[in-house]
Protein backbone atom coordinates (compact mmCIF):
# COMPACT_ATOMS: atom_id res chain seq x y z
CA UNK A 1 0.00 0.00 0.00
CA UNK A 2 3.17 2.54 0.30
CA UNK A 3 3.21 2.67 -3.71
CA UNK A 4 -0.34 3.95 -3.76
CA UNK A 5 0.25 6.63 -1.65
CA UNK A 6 3.76 7.46 -2.82
CA UNK A 7 1.90 7.84 -6.74
CA UNK A 8 -1.13 10.15 -4.97
CA UNK A 9 1.89 12.50 -3.36
CA UNK A 10 3.15 12.69 -7.32
CA UNK A 11 -0.32 13.09 -8.23
CA UNK A 12 -1.52 15.90 -5.33
CA UNK A 13 2.06 17.75 -6.51
CA UNK A 14 1.42 17.64 -10.22
CA UNK A 15 -2.24 19.43 -9.67
CA UNK A 16 -0.43 21.83 -7.11
CA UNK A 17 1.97 22.35 -9.68
CA UNK A 18 -0.03 22.74 -12.17
CA UNK A 19 -2.77 25.25 -10.29
CA UNK A 20 0.70 27.32 -9.87
CA UNK A 21 1.50 27.34 -13.47
CA UNK A 22 -2.25 28.15 -14.63
CA UNK A 23 -2.64 31.26 -11.91
CA UNK A 24 1.00 32.74 -12.74
CA UNK A 25 -0.59 32.42 -16.45
CA UNK A 26 -3.32 33.79 -14.90
CA UNK A 27 -1.98 37.17 -14.05
CA UNK A 28 0.47 37.00 -16.59
CA UNK A 29 -2.41 37.59 -18.95
CA UNK A 30 -4.61 39.96 -16.60
CA UNK A 31 -1.07 42.09 -16.34
CA UNK A 32 -1.47 42.31 -20.17
CA UNK A 33 -4.77 43.36 -20.47
CA UNK A 34 -4.51 46.09 -18.42
CA UNK A 35 -1.35 47.24 -19.98
CA UNK A 36 -3.35 47.01 -23.26
CA UNK A 37 -6.03 48.75 -21.74
CA UNK A 38 -3.56 51.75 -20.76
CA UNK A 39 -1.97 51.90 -24.03
CA UNK A 40 -5.74 51.80 -25.88
CA UNK A 41 -6.95 54.71 -23.09
CA UNK A 42 -3.42 56.92 -23.73
CA UNK A 43 -4.30 56.31 -27.63
CA UNK A 44 -7.24 57.29 -27.20
CA UNK A 45 -6.10 60.46 -25.46
CA UNK A 46 -4.18 61.54 -28.17
CA UNK A 47 -6.51 61.24 -30.61
CA UNK A 48 -9.18 63.25 -28.84
CA UNK A 49 -6.62 65.78 -28.50
CA UNK A 50 -5.73 65.55 -32.24
CA UNK A 51 -9.67 66.01 -32.86
CA UNK A 52 -10.02 69.43 -30.68
CA UNK A 53 -6.59 70.78 -32.12
CA UNK A 54 -7.86 69.83 -35.32
CA UNK A 55 -11.16 71.44 -34.84
CA UNK A 56 -9.78 74.67 -33.29
CA UNK A 57 -7.24 74.68 -36.94
CA UNK A 58 -10.35 74.86 -38.82
CA UNK A 59 -11.85 77.30 -37.08
CA UNK A 60 -9.21 79.31 -36.47
CA UNK A 61 -9.22 79.37 -40.79
CA UNK A 62 -13.43 79.79 -40.55
CA UNK A 63 -12.11 82.99 -38.91
CA UNK A 64 -9.59 84.38 -40.68
CA UNK A 65 -11.24 83.30 -44.03
CA UNK A 66 -14.56 85.76 -42.85
CA UNK A 67 -11.86 88.73 -41.84
CA UNK A 68 -10.28 88.33 -45.09
CA UNK A 69 -13.81 88.38 -46.80
CA UNK A 70 -14.76 91.29 -44.93
CA UNK A 71 -11.91 92.97 -45.80
CA UNK A 72 -11.89 92.96 -49.35
CA UNK A 73 -15.56 93.71 -48.68
CA UNK A 74 -14.37 96.85 -47.44
CA UNK A 75 -11.65 97.60 -49.96
CA UNK A 76 -14.85 97.09 -52.59
CA UNK A 77 -16.73 99.82 -50.55
CA UNK A 78 -13.84 102.39 -50.55
CA UNK A 79 -12.65 101.89 -54.31
CA UNK A 80 -16.38 102.61 -55.37
CA UNK A 81 -16.30 105.59 -53.20
CA UNK A 82 -13.25 106.92 -54.34
CA UNK A 83 -14.39 106.59 -58.06
CA UNK A 84 -17.81 107.97 -57.14
CA UNK A 85 -15.31 111.39 -55.12
CA UNK A 86 -13.52 111.41 -59.03
CA UNK A 87 -16.71 111.38 -60.97
CA UNK A 88 -18.46 114.17 -59.04
CA UNK A 89 -15.14 116.02 -59.24
CA UNK A 90 -15.15 115.73 -62.95
CA UNK A 91 -18.43 116.72 -63.37
CA UNK A 92 -17.83 119.39 -61.02
CA UNK A 93 -14.71 120.65 -63.13
CA UNK A 94 -16.66 120.15 -66.87
CA UNK A 95 -19.31 122.53 -65.19
CA UNK A 96 -17.52 125.11 -64.12
CA UNK A 97 -15.28 124.53 -67.96
CA UNK A 98 -18.99 125.20 -69.29
CA UNK A 99 -20.11 127.90 -67.13
CA UNK A 100 -16.81 130.18 -68.39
Amino acid sequence: GGSGRAVLGKVNGLQERLKSLEQDKLDELREENLNLRKTCYEQKAVLVKKEEDLHASRKRESEQETALEQEMKERETSRKRERELETALEQERKGRETSR
